[in-house]
């Protein structure tokens, strides 16, 4: 997966236009391993380069 092409995918799909999306983040299936719960309220930050994910509640 290359970032031009996931940008083509996001941009292919009108229902993602206000959806914040954070991608190429180290974690999931790799050391370390960070779980996102289903349905759980989080808090996204993104500005420029610098991301911050919190769990709110799960």
């Amino acid at each position: 997966m290359t970032k031009q092409l996931l940008e083509k995918i996001f941009q292919s799909k009108p229902e993602f236009a206000n959806v914040p999306i954070i991608a190429n983040l180290n974690f999931g299936h790799t050391t370390p391993i960070v779980t996102l719960p289903i349905g759980g309220i989080i808090k996204m930050e993104a500005i420029n380069n610098n991301t911050k994910i919190q769990i709110i509640d799960h």
